[in-house]
Order: C-alpha cells, then sequence, then structure tokens
C-alpha cells in the first residue's frame, strides 16, 4: 500500500484520496467497512456513515467540532443500553459543525481519541486472521509488538470507545506516550499518525509478518461455478425474489468435504460478515433436499440465508439484488481466508452470541443498510 501525502494538499484532501485508495483495496476494505478520519485546527472530519471509501469523495465526510465531541467523555447517560445509544447519538450529532451535515460514523468518538492528524481504521483479513484467533491477544502482541493496545470482543459504539480510552489513557500514563495502534478482538485495527507515510508503513510490516506465517497462501477470490444449475432452478421456484449465484474457489474445496471441514466458516468471525453474508451459513449435505432445508433456516434464523455451502461442489450467495449476492459472497471468502491464516494462531474463534445479536439488531447497522439502498 502506497498511499502517500502530497506537500500541497491539506489534510482534508489528502485524507479523500488516501481513503479512497484504501477503500478500493480488497487487502483492507470490503463492502461499507472501515471509516478515515484528519484533524486540523480542533476539526475533524471523519468518514460519514452509510458512505463506502473505496468511491468516496469530499461530501462523504463529516465535520466534528473536537472541543463539543470531547464532552461526550464526562456526560452521563442512561444505564439502559438503547436509551444510552441513543443519547449518545444525540450528543454525536450535537458535536457537528454543520448541524444539518452528514451522520458520522458510528466510531468518531474513536477517531477523536487519537492525538494525530490521521486515523485509517480497516479490516483486513491478514489482521484478522489474528484478531478472530483464538491465541487472540498473544498471538497480536507476538507478531505486532508489545506497543499495541489489545481490546477484548465488545458490543461496538459507547461501550467501545469508553473500553478503548481507559486502555490508552492508562498505556500514555505509563509509557509516556500515546499509542498509535489499536487492535480489536473479531474487528479489525486502528492505526494513526502526524504521517500518511508511516501508516502505509506499519501496514505494509504487519501485513507481510502476518503472510510470512500463514499455514498457505490466502485464497484468491472465488471464481463463478457453472454445475449448480438444478440448485439455483430450486431457489428460483422458492424464492423468485432473490438472486443467487455459484461460486468455489480451490481453497474452498477442502471445507466442503463435510460438515466437520466446514465448521471454521459456519458462523460469523466480524461484525461486517455478519452485516454482509449473514450470522451463519446454511450446510447442505444433500442438494435434494434445498427447498426444505433453507425453509426450516428461514423459520429458525428469521432470514433467508445469504450463503449456501453445498458439500462437495461450492457455495450460492442468495440477495435481493446480484450486486449484494457479490458482496455476500466476497465477504464470505474473506470469511475463508481469516479461517485459513488463523490456523497459524489456533484455529478461528468467531464472535460471542451476545455480540452477534446485538449486531443484528444494532439501530446503527440499520442505519447503514438504509443508506446501501
Amino acid at each position: 500500500m502506497k498511499a502517500t501525502s502530497s506537500q500541497k494538499d491539506s489534510p482534508f484532501e489528502t485524507l479523500v484520496r488516501v481513503s479512497r485508495e484504501y477503500g478500493s483495496n480488497a487487502d483492507f476494505v470490503l463492502a461499507g467497512g472501515g471509516n478515515t478520519s484528519c484533524k486540523e485546527k480542533g476539526r475533524m472530519f471523519v468518514k460519514a456513515s452509510g458512505t463506502q471509501l473505496g468511491t468516496i469523495e469530499a461530501d462523504g465526510f463529516t465535520e466534528i467540532d473536537l472541543e463539543k465531541l470531547s464532552k461526550i467523555w464526562t456526560s452521563s447517560y442512561s444505564q439502559d443500553k438503547d436509551q444510552r445509544e441513543e443519547e449518545v447519538l444525540s450528543d454525536l450529532m450535537a458535536s457537528r459543525v454543520d448541524p444539518e451535515g452528514r451522520r458520522p460514523s458510528v466510531e468518531t468518538l474513536l477517531h477523536g481519541l487519537f492525538p494525530f492528524t490521521y486515523v485509517i481504521h480497516t479490516h483486513p483479513a491478514l489482521i484478522n486472521g489474528i484478531t478472530c484467533s483464538r491465541e487472540g491477544e498473544r498471538a497480536a502482541r507476538k507478531v505486532f509488538g508489545e506497543e499495541i493496545i489489545w481490546i477484548p470482543v465488545i458490543d461496538p459504539g459507547y461501550i467501545l470507545a469508553l473500553a478503548v480510552k481507559e486502555k490508552v489513557d492508562a498505556y500514555e500514563k505509563e509509557k509516556g506516550i500515546f499509542p498509535q495502534v489499536v487492535v480489536l478482538q473479531n474487528h479489525g485495527i486502528f492505526i494513526a499518525s502526524d504521517s500518511i507515510e508511516e501508516i502505509d508503513r506499519i501496514y505494509t510490516d504487519y501485513m507481510d509478518k502476518v503472510k510470512a506465517l500463514s499455514p498457505r497462501p490466502v485464497p484468491e477470490k472465488f471464481t463463478s461455478l457453472d454445475d449448480l444449475d438444478n440448485l439455483l432452478d430450486s431457489l428460483s421456484r422458492l424464492k423468485p425474489e432473490l438472486t443467487a449465484k455459484p461460486y468455489g474457489n480451490p481453497v474452498l474445496s477442502g471445507y466442503l468435504k463435510d460438515k466437520d471441514s466446514f465448521a471454521p466458516l459456519a458462523e460469523s468471525p466480524t461484525p461486517d460478515h455478519i452485516v454482509y453474508s449473514g450470522y451463519k451459513a446454511l450446510w447442505l449435505e444433500d442438494g435434494q433436499k434445498l427447498e426444505e432445508e433453507a425453509s426450516a433456516f428461514e423459520k429458525k434464523e428469521g432470514f433467508f440465508p445469504r450463503i449456501i455451502a453445498v458439500k462437495g461442489r461450492g457455495i450460492i450467495a442468495c440477495h435481493t439484488s446480484e450486486s449484494k449476492a457479490d458482496t455476500a459472497a466476497e465477504l464470505f471468502c474473506d470469511h475463508l481466508k481469516i479461517a485459513v491464516i488463523s490456523r497459524a494462531f489456533g484455529g478461528i474463534q468467531f464472535m460471542p452470541v451476545e455480540n452477534v445479536n446485538f449486531i443484528r439488531n444494532w439501530e446503527v447497522e440499520k442505519y447503514r443498510a438504509s443508506m446501501a439502498k
């Protein structure tokens, strides 16, 4: 990644360009994941909720008054989590320079914590091969170094921001410097600096280290399959309003031998996977029972499976449009990469059920979905 800054650009102009560079690189960001920010003269520009980094323009950022934002840390909020999130959101919206401006990213508080010009937050599969592994923190510190801040899996939003603030405050008090890297279990990584070049260097160093430790090459993206037509016909009869597309690759085939082999891909490792490819996949032992199994899955889980794994053959991505089916498959391929990489660190560890349920019912994700439409 060579997202270098130009001496002629302002910090904000640099932010817009660098955000597109990171956001259009699938090694760092998929779909609507990730967010970025820059600070200058008491203000912060942060990615607006519902925008995508890969195509973001200047109007895709929200300008924040940092003094107003900082007051959230000393405010008191309800003990009821739903009421609390509403209250924090209200104060977050009030911190906008333009009261009619776009809604800022839910991670705006985290961006505001860093006393650096730039913050780049992404969800690389290479990094998440560690954050979503059973060895988690121990592996992260061994590979990335003791200077990182490690945050155990926690619901996003205000509670996550509080947890990070507590850790970074303690780090700063002990070491006399502010940490530049925060690694979030089952989520991703924040890297901050006054220099884009330094952020780029840290990302490259970390990802090269993980790649060198991977037990096998990181798999390439999925390719379309042409031998699942009978199942596509069944899906068309069952759900004519959905688009269904078959995919596979050689690495995936090893996970489709039987249900036990598929276990590392059965549930979600990060919030992005919950949002875009469903929090769990349907395993199909017998293609003849597709309609029966898919209907039972929908009745039990409350949604039609976005990923159907067919024993010995491939997967089918299902969604309301071709582009959304492609995105679901892309995120599932990212899941496959995480599963492969995590084998070097004790194997994959999914998000806990309570955190999965929070994401599924979270108002912010519903807002992002409405913006995507």
